[in-house]
């Protein structure tokens, strides 16, 4: 009996603690437009939804994610052979046009992400690189 009443009161305390509206995202939809991921709390949570075909950007993965807490979407690149180059998210709706970019540090095993923009916008995950002359290579729109 004794033991039925202390799972009992461990449990009262654990639910208000992990419904805490502490960890709701700091935006929501066209408000995390311009934001950052990671601080708004929209990467908790995320999924790739897209990516550029291995071996298509040397020594890069470049990712579409999105975040369904937030209906966000960014460009994450884990840049393996630390090369230079501009990570960029784009987003076409209605006529209108938004990006957001994020100029790779260029180290090895560099993980960098762009700012969001809201998935009202048809949206593509792109690399932009520097080999004689600038090549860009994007995502399948979503």
């Amino acid at each position: 009996m004794v033991l039925v009443g202390s799972v009992t009161a461990t449990l009262g305390l654990v639910l208000p603690l992990t419904a805490s509206p502490a960890t709701a995202a700091a935006c929501y939809y066209t408000s995390c437009n311009g934001r950052d991921p990671q601080s708004t709390g929209c990467a908790s949570g995320a999924r790739t939804i897209d990516k550029i075909p291995p071996g298509t950007v040397s020594g890069a993965t470049v990712e579409l994610r999105y975040s369904p807490s937030c209906y966000a979407v960014w460009t994450r690149v884990t840049n393996s052979a630390g090369l230079p180059g501009v990570a960029k998210v784009i987003g076409y709706y209605g006529g209108g046009y938004r990006e957001e970019l994020k100029t790779l540090a260029a180290y090895k095993g560099e993980v960098a992400w762009t700012n969001m923009v809201s998935d009202a916008y048809v949206t593509y995950a792109c690399l932009r690189r520097w080999a004689s002359q600038w090549y860009e290579y994007c995502s399948a729109g979503h």
